[in-house]
């Protein structure tokens, strides 16, 4: 007790220290305080009580001697005195003392006693790593406590056998001794009358011991957690779960072939019965519980040992930490490291292939699908690659190792083409763009010749392909400019291009077999990944809204020209019924057929309207306006393609994120913004009533009380 005094005035002065008090005076009023009581001394931890003699014993276990090694003629340590350890063991087994040859008298210790530290001897033998010690202790019994878990703390792999094996003796022992009571009950029960009422009572009274040790699930969590508070781990650690936060092989190794597992922890929002008890009883303990199972199924060596497919494992385990660590806030930080620990684990794994068809093997590997042993294919489909890309496991995807493969199958069929001048790449890219259509229709002819191989690499087929795209995006610009070149050729007006519902000229009959072409594309596309993987791509649902606005503005026009055409026929109609009816009354109607011509009805219809009396709903306009969007849209998908450039690719991620900060501040923008408005319309919305009222009152000015509201409230 007066060491736990002397501890308590040290901090209490070193308190007084910082808030600049009197030392001897203040501790001397706190101890006198009402708040200082006995009570509050009976809470300070009291160290154990130990005798003489159990003293020397703990001290014998934990004993250093130095010792000379002959053979590599320097000093080492050896731990613990064995022969006085194991008098005291044997006296306090029974063992009398007379037969111990015993320099001074010894009395019977308690064998489980702990020392200050709250060690027990076989505790300080797993420490100081004394094997021998361990076996002695271990052959009296000595109680084991946590001393497994203390061995795989400490890493030693001997000492962890030697528990185990001393714990599955004990359990043969407890078996073969309620083996042999059964069967010496199985021997008298037949001679027991069970007509005999004492064999009832007897029966009942062991079904209702049965029942009586049959917890349900609260008391189970509450005897749990009203466990002892001196515990060194928690109970939800168990020897693999430990032994994995250690990451050692051959101890996990071990217990793995014992059978023992880590079993998957509920999932965070889980309402069975125990995670609701749990979580009321104790919610910082269940989420502790929670972090302590996934840092082991996240242990490297346990993924290795335990997992068929370790990769897959490793990608699992990343987007489910990532998804806990949205989920449970306050423990981000720990989450997002054990993420981070499976993405390395994962890309270590891949840096130990060795050659590029173990590399191969690996990327196109498909758990889904495995291959056949037999099955040998050439075509690559990098199944585990773009698993990879799906799950965001950037460290895997830019491994060294990956990139290399993925140049090769890049550049194949041009060997050495990464190794030349920057003038020749610019030579054969341009050569290869300008022969894009020919070799377009060559493969068609004869896909399966020569030309028909060279255009299914995959940098030929980029290039054609980004090269068919900017030619299409030039057919845009053109429409965008009103050119069409048959009218200027003609030396028709240019006026003509501004009728309602004209006809497709021939660049747009072009970009209509363009859009059809990438309508097939993303068909395919869609069947081949199905939908919920072609949603995931923002590219896609771009591709997809410009595609539809292709075809609004395809059915815009047809609309409009069909439209415009019924017009002009029942206006021929009508000309050509009101000069039958002239006709066949003899009048002259010149009159009257200047009337039609001048009828507002006949002025509003037809090809020849100008385009500020066309109406604001005209399928001509809409489907301008579509068009226009569309482009815009087709014009950004070069972000697209610039995206494999090495300088450009890393600025389009930089300004994506960018983008969301822009978003999020903007919020903030708006909310001040709105502020503002309200404060601002709270003080001239009487104003604005007024400016009203006088106009409604004066009936002849009101142009000039528009003006002066536009005047006013438009600034």
């Amino acid at each position: 007790m007066s060491r736990a005094i002397q501890r308590l005035m040290k901090d209490y002065r070193k308190a007084e220290k910082l808030i600049g008090r009197s030392t001897n005076e203040s501790f001397a009023d706190f101890t006198n305080s009402a708040s200082f009581t006995t009570q509050t001394m009976a809470q300070i931890r009291r160290d154990p009580e130990l005798t003489q003699d159990e003293k020397k014993y703990l001290v014998a276990v934990e004993l250093i001697k130095k010792k000379i090694d002959p053979l590599m003629r320097c000093f080492c340590f050896v731990g613990g005195d064995m022969a006085t350890t194991r008098r005291y063991l044997a006296i306090s087994s029974g063992t009398p003392a007379a037969l111990l040859d015993v320099d001074m008298p010894m009395t019977p210790i308690n064998i489980n006693c702990l020392d200050p530290l709250g060690r027990s001897a076989l505790s300080i033998a797993i420490e100081y790593e004394n094997i021998e010690m361990i076996e002695l202790l271990l052959s009296y019994n000595v109680d084991t406590g946590e001393a497994l878990l203390h061995a795989i703390d400490e890493e030693f792999v001997e000492a962890v056998e030697l528990l185990l094996q001393h714990e599955d003796l004990k359990q043969q022992q407890q078996k073969n001794h309620i083996n042999v009571y059964n069967n010496r009950y199985s021997n008298n029960i037949g001679i027991i009358d069970k007509s005999n009422p004492l064999f009832t009572l007897a029966q009942d009274a062991l079904e209702k011991e049965k029942k009586e040790q049959q917890y349900d699930i609260t008391q189970k969590v509450h005897e749990q957690l009203n466990l002892s508070t001196s515990r060194l781990y928690t109970p939800d650690i168990t020897p693999v779960i430990l032994a994995a936060h250690r990451d050692n092989y051959e101890i996990l190794k071990i217990l793995l072939e014992r059978g023992e597992k880590v079993t998957e922890p509920h999932d965070v929002r889980c309402d069975c019965a125990n995670c609701i008890v749990y979580n009321k009883e104790d919610s910082l303990r269940h989420s502790r519980s929670r972090i302590n199972a996934y840092k082991a199924l996240s242990s490297p060596c346990y993924i290795s040992l335990s997992s068929r497919d370790p990769i897959m494992t490793a990608f699992d385990l990343n987007r489910e930490l990532k998804r806990l660590s949205r989920i449970e806030n306050e423990f981000k930080q720990e989450y997002e490291q054990l993420a981070q620990q499976c993405q390395e684990y994962s890309a270590a794994l891949l840096a130990e292939t060795r050659s590029s068809k173990e590399l191969e093997i690996i990327l196109n590997y498909d758990s889904e699908n495995p291959p056949v042993l037999s099955e040998t294919t050439e075509k690559m489909h990098l199944s585990r690659l773009k698993l990879a890309i799906r799950y965001k496991q950037k460290k895997f995807v830019s491994h060294a190792h990956c990139q290399q493969l993925l140049a090769s199958l890049w550049y194949e069929g041009l060997p050495g083409f990464r190794r030349r001048h920057s003038v020749i790449k610019i030579l054969i890219t341009t050569f290869v763009g300008f022969l894009f259509p020919l070799l377009s229709i060559a493969y068609l002819l004869m896909p399966r010749s020569s030309i028909g191989r060279i255009m299914r690499q995959p940098f030929i087929k980029f290039i054609c392909h980004s090269v068919s795209y900017i030619f299409f995006l030039i057919l845009l610009f053109v429409v965008s400019l009103r050119i069409d070149f048959a009218k200027v050729l003609s030396g028709i007006e240019e006026e003509s291009n501004e009728r309602r519902g004209p006809p497709p000229n021939p660049v747009e009959i072009a970009i209509m077999f363009y859009v059809a072409g990438f309508i097939w594309a993303e068909i395919k596309q869609l069947y081949q990944e199905g939908l919920h993987q072609y949603m995931a791509d923002t590219w896609n649902l771009l591709d997809w809204v410009t595609n539809c606005l292709y075809v609004a503005t395809i059915v815009l026009r047809v609309m409009a020209y069909v439209k415009v055409n019924q017009e002009e026929r029942d206006l021929q109609n009508k000309s050509i019924s009101v000069n039958g009816s002239h006709n066949s009354s003899g009048v002259h109607h010149t009159h009257d057929h200047h009337n039609l011509t001048t009828d507002p009805a006949s002025i509003s219809t037809g090809h020849n309207v100008r385009r500020r009396d066309w109406n604001a709903w005209d399928p001509t306009l809409i489907s301008e306006g579509i068009f226009a969007a569309a482009n815009i849209f087709s014009s950004l998908k070069l972000v697209y393609i610039f995206t494999i450039n090495p300088h450009l690719g890393p600025l389009q991620i930089s300004l994506g994120r960018m983008v969301h900060d822009i978003l999020k501040f903007s919020v903030l923008i708006l909310l001040v913004a709105f502020a503002f408005a309200c404060g601002l319309n709270q003080l001239f919305w009487y104003y604005a009533r007024m400016k009203k009222s006088e106009c409604e009152q004066d009936v002849g000015f009101d142009e000039y009380c528009a003006k002066e509201i536009h005047k006013h409230f438009s600034k």
